[in-house]
């Protein structure tokens, strides 16, 4: 009898800590479940911006960083792109990852187009010149028959 007692008291240990791990869990799975990573293939640090449109004054957002850009080294102090703060610390190191929420990627014809503006350019140009002056680079994505994306963001020739 007391060997059942002992069983059923680690039984109700286990799930007692199993669902306070699992209520936790899914914030963040619901996070890395509704987000696509893609992954700055380039040499550069970059803003890298998206839109399902061909045109960069269509641009719906910036991709998210998968790392703590609050404790970065790069002064973004003068960085404002479409007159908006919150997009100075947006910006994606070589070889890291980025993400855009899936619901937004996968709508639409199945093109996404990736507006790549440099650090270093964002940081001595204004909104504007970087527009007028084409001081930027573009990457098209495209679904394939798996309607997935390549996701890694490099320079297209």
């Amino acid at each position: 009898m007391d060997t059942i007692k002992k069983i059923y008291i680690q039984i109700g240990t286990i799930a007692v800590i199993l669902s306070l791990i699992y209520s936790c869990i899914p914030t963040m799975c619901a996070y890395y479940r509704h987000n696509v990573l893609f992954r700055n293939c380039t040499y550069d640090t970059l803003f890298i911006a998206g839109s399902h449109i061909n045109n960069i004054d269509s641009i719906e957002g910036l991709l998210f960083p998968h790392y703590n850009s609050q404790c970065n080294d790069i002064d973004t102090a003068e960085i404002y792109l479409w007159d908006n703060s919150n997009s100075r610390k947006l910006f994606v190191y070589p070889d890291s990852l980025c993400s855009v929420d899936s619901n937004y990627l996968y709508q639409g014809s199945g093109t996404y187009y990736f507006f790549l503006i440099k650090w270093r350019d964002a940081k001595r140009y204004s909104w504007n010149d970087i527009r007028t002056k084409k001081l930027y680079r573009k990457w098209v994505v495209k679904k394939d028959e798996n309607g997935e994306f390549d996701r890694n963001i490099r320079y297209q020739n």
